[in-house]
């Protein structure tokens, strides 16, 4: 006998998380509950332990918020991991060097970081490439980007893509690909390296949003 098994998804998960939420009086605003079910719906049983945990964390308030499911679901390392690499692109420099130090404390390698901004950068190139080339808007590209940029990153992203151009995108590149070698053949200095670089297209970032 072949009995299926499928993933949780779509109006599943919306029963599911409501049945949850409804059972400690709890309420969630669509986007909050967006982003909660793009972060279960693997496993039931794993997603119902998800969501209780959630419940009894959020219970006294009334209400479920999307720094709650930062907080509590999931692996909030993916959460510093995104903000670290938006706040990059986009020149937040506070958040950034914040994010960084929260994921290296972690025990997150610093190459590990800067592969991911790395491959976030060369989408942005790729990205403004389309733009140029096509005279395309940052909205029009994002929106098709794949795959598919989270909603509450789409103005971040969007933000970023309008105001690199493509020769400091590749400049930013070549800082980025020569801090990745570098800080995998120098542990002892790799935080120091991944900061000054993240601190140089951070800068960069920052007088180009003005």
């Amino acid at each position: 006998m072949a009995l299926p098994c499928y993933a949780d998804e779509g109006a599943t998960l919306d029963l599911l998380i409501k049945e949850e939420l409804a059972a400690f009086n709890l309420t969630i605003d669509n986007d909050s509950k967006q982003l909660l079910k793009s972060l279960i719906g693997g496993n039931r049983l794993a997603s119902r332990a998800e969501l209780q945990k959630l419940c009894l964390y959020t219970q006294d308030k009334g209400k479920v918020e999307l720094e709650d499911i930062q907080a509590i679901v999931g692996d909030a390392s993916n959460f510093a991991m995104d903000e670290v690499i938006d706040a990059a692109a986009t020149g937040n420099l506070p958040v950034m060097l914040n994010r960084m130090a929260r994921l290296t404390e972690a025990g997150t390698p610093v190459f590990v970081v800067l592969g991911a901004i790395l491959r976030h950068f060369q989408a942005l190139h790729k990205a403004k490439a389309d733009m140029v080339a096509n005279r395309r808007s940052a909205h029009a590209v994002v929106d098709q980007w794949r795959p598919p940029v989270h909603f509450k990153r789409k103005p971040l992203v969007t933000k970023a893509l309008e105001h690199w151009t493509l020769p400091k995108l590749e400049q930013a590149l070549e800082r980025l690909e020569k801090a990745n070698f570098e800080t995998r053949n120098n542990a002892q200095l790799a935080t120091s390296l991944a900061n000054t670089t993240l601190l140089a297209i951070g800068m960069q970032a920052a007088r180009r949003s003005r």
